[in-house]
């Protein structure tokens, strides 16, 4: 391979748009290994925290998980962007009981492994059993993990 092609980077991106992650599950993901992934970026959805839109982000290790708004769901619609264009941005890929929540993450790199990837995010979602659980009583309780104040590293 020339040094051009082994610098040539790739990206991939995952959408999931009625999976919730698991708080804990999620805490544990951040220190995951993540070979031939540069950088990781993007909006998820936290079982724990129904309204809160997350920004996940990774870099060489270090990473942030931070709030990064509200999902529009968790808005009056007369909040929303007076745009009849945004609005209907915002309504793409809406579902009918969760609106926009969803998972969206983008990863950066070289030779990475779709496969690896997948298996590490699939484990953080939620299982059928804990989503027939509902809201309410089930996994909007789960217990978060304390969230970092600062940026950390995320090396197991």
């Amino acid at each position: 391979m020339t040094p051009a092609a082994s610098r040539k980077a790739s990206r991939g991106s995952s959408t999931a748009p009625i999976a919730r992650s698991h708080p804990r599950r999620f805490s544990r993901l951040l220190g995951a290994e993540w070979p031939g992934i540069s950088r990781i970026k993007g909006f998820v959805w936290i079982a724990s925290c129904m309204d809160t839109v997350g920004m996940w982000t990774w870099a060489d290790g270090i990473c942030t998980v931070s709030p990064a708004g509200r999902w529009w769901a968790a808005r009056p619609e007369r909040d929303w962007p007076a745009s009849l264009t945004v609005r209907a941005e915002i309504r793409r890929g809406w579902h009918a009981a969760y609106g926009d929540r969803r998972q969206e993450v983008v990863f950066i790199g070289a030779e990475m492994s779709r496969d690896r990837i997948t298996r590490n995010l699939d484990a953080l979602l939620l299982t059928e059993e804990e989503m027939a659980q509902g809201e309410a009583t089930g996994w909007a309780c789960f217990a978060d993990e304390p969230e970092p104040t600062e940026p950390r590293r995320c090396d197991p």
